[in-house]
């Protein structure tokens, strides 16, 4: 899921919304509310702002994994009490 996700956003869409409703069978299937480059916010907003909308998707991934309790070591971004597990 999350190879996936990152695939899709080397295209230039970002899943705002992550959550366990938007994936049937492993696979993303709800992309009603995604940003894709180009887009207004890409043109507008400075870049520190422009790279939270970014990672706003990977973010919510590795809430989902954790709220959903999927055991697994796999993380959008690095998190050092994994690591250290």
């Amino acid at each position: 899921m999350l190879r996936d996700l990152k695939k899709i956003r080397k295209l230039g869409v970002y899943a705002v919304d992550i959550k366990p409703n938007n994936y049937k069978g492993g696979l993303l299937v709800d992309l009603s509310i995604a940003l894709t480059h180009p887009h207004i916010v890409f043109q507008t907003k400075p870049e520190f702002q422009q790279q939270g909308y970014k990672n706003q998707d990977l973010i919510a991934f590795d809430a989902m994994m954790q709220d959903q309790k999927v055991k697994t070591r796999i993380r959008a971004f690095r998190n050092i009490e994994i690591a250290r597990e």
